[in-house]
């Protein structure tokens, strides 16, 4: 590892080892204690795992997944292919996002916005948008797609009065 005494937990936290730990470079832990801190929290107790064990053990439960989020400070969407087993990533790596990746781009902003980015939802968001798709390298035809997903979007949300109109009409 490119800092052997860093971990990260399954739930995103980091975490360090002691300089004294016989752990120090192992590729996999089980952490059963730790003192949280501020920055990194210091492992207590933990055993070195063989990520091996569940690959034979099992492999029904591993999966290969594109995931699509919304990155508020660039503004734009960003696509990732990740390695999981279960709900837990094992790896994950940016890629570029390609035009499949519009509609999850959209609901990506409502989801990092809230429920309340759809009250907000007008036609400067709906361009601005569009534009930023256009600005990532989105086709086209996955543009005109895209305008069609949201336009019928915004039309059941203004028809389920979830909008005051149709940002896209």
């Amino acid at each position: 590892p490119a800092q052997p005494l860093r971990y990260v937990l399954a739930n995103g936290r980091g975490v360090r080892l002691h300089e004294a730990s016989g752990l120090i470079g192992e590729l996999w832990l089980v952490v059963t204690d730790l003192r949280h801190e501020a920055r990194d929290s210091l492992i207590f107790a933990a055993a070195p795992f063989d990520p091996g064990l569940l690959d034979r053990d099992y492999p029904e439960r591993f999966a290969h997944v594109r995931s699509v989020r919304w990155n508020a400070e660039r503004d734009a969407a960003e696509a990732f292919e990740e390695h999981r087993f279960d709900a837990l990533v094992l790896e994950r790596h940016s890629v570029p996002v390609g035009d499949a990746d519009a509609v999850p781009a959209l609901l990506a902003v409502l989801r990092a916005r809230g429920l309340d980015a759809i009250a907000a939802l007008g036609p400067d968001l709906l361009r601005g948008f569009i534009a930023t798709a256009h600005r990532e390298g989105l086709a086209p035809t996955s543009l005109q797609r895209l305008l069609a997903a949201c336009r019928a979007l915004f039309r059941s949300l203004a028809r389920e009065g979830l909008l005051a109109s149709d940002p896209a009409a």
